[in-house]
């Protein structure tokens, strides 16, 4: 960024910090809100399927929501190098 308000936003000064944390908060809070929104909707949904009696649609959206809890974690880790591992063995 080449224009005067491009290389204001890049000086870390006290100002721009302090902006920058406030948008970022404010960022923050608009997501999370978002998010309980999705996760009521997609409650709603679940419970309006159970409610018609279209049993496969329930039980297909409850195990598509159960299933985010189930992925594994993959490890990762460093060496000596900086270079990432992630083969399990040479975590371990």
């Amino acid at each position: 960024m080449n224009t005067a308000r491009g290389k204001y936003l890049q000086r870390r000064t006290g100002a721009t910090q302090e902006e920058h944390e406030k948008k970022r908060h404010i960022a923050t809070k608009i997501c999370r809100n978002k998010k309980k929104q999705w996760l009521n909707n997609k409650i709603k949904e679940i419970e309006e399927a159970h409610r018609r009696n279209e049993t496969i649609k329930f039980y297909k959206d409850i195990k598509a929501y159960s299933r985010v809890d189930q992925f594994r974690t993959l490890l990762i880790c460093k060496d000596e190098m900086g270079n990432a591992l992630t083969e399990k063995q040479q975590v371990l």
